[in-house]
């Protein structure tokens, strides 16, 4: 074989070697773009048993999951780790918001339900100052203040008939009531 057919023969392999490789490199290309197509397509429903909003701290600000009673939960927490919003909806249809200050304390509740609705404002000890509520069955309302938990100062309810009751209570706890109604409902306290 000679020099010159030699060459050839190599420039003929090189020249197919060279078609090989843009050949491979454009399906890598082509393999690559359909890849990232295909990676930035977002999935309908993503399910978890609970997800986590986390600082860049690395604190937990926020969780969203099932609880204790198979209910879906949501809770907002401060840099301390202490909720300050949570809200629930509970297995037997129930909904609750809760806000709480900067210690994880309770100052605001809102619960709902198939009787009725209740807000709460709370005291410094956790204890009921204001409640407020309303009840479905018989379209009565009330509100109670407090001193503290155990002695309400005064309640006021009113029912569907257009009747209602006024009651004022001394430090012993003995009302001064001016009843007016029947039939009022309300709904117990939690």
């Amino acid at each position: 074989m000679s020099d010159a057919s030699r060459i050839e023969s190599l420039e003929t392999q090189v020249r197919a070697l060279k078609q090989m490789l843009f050949g491979v490199l454009a399906l890598v290309v082509v393999g690559g773009l359909v890849a990232a197509t295909t990676l930035q397509n977002v999935p309908d429903v993503i399910q978890s048993k609970k997800f986590e909003l986390v600082s860049a701290k690395g604190n937990v600000v926020g969780e969203f999951h099932v609880d204790e009673h198979g209910g879906g939960s949501f809770s907002l927490h401060n840099n301390d780790g202490n909720e300050v919003i949570g809200m629930n909806a509970k297995k037997n249809g129930r909904g609750f918001l809760g806000i709480h200050d900067q210690h994880g304390k309770p100052r605001v509740r809102m619960y709902s339900d198939s009787v009725g609705a209740k807000v709460q404002l709370m005291n410094n000890r956790d204890g009921q100052l204001i409640a407020m509520g309303g009840n479905m069955e018989s379209n009565g309302s009330m509100w109670f203040f407090r001193k503290s938990d155990e002695m309400p100062l005064c309640t006021i309810l009113s029912s569907s008939d257009g009747g209602g009751t006024v009651a004022t209570y001394n430090t012993d706890g003995v009302t001064d009531s001016l009843p007016a109604s029947t039939g009022a409902k309300n709904l117990t306290d939690e």
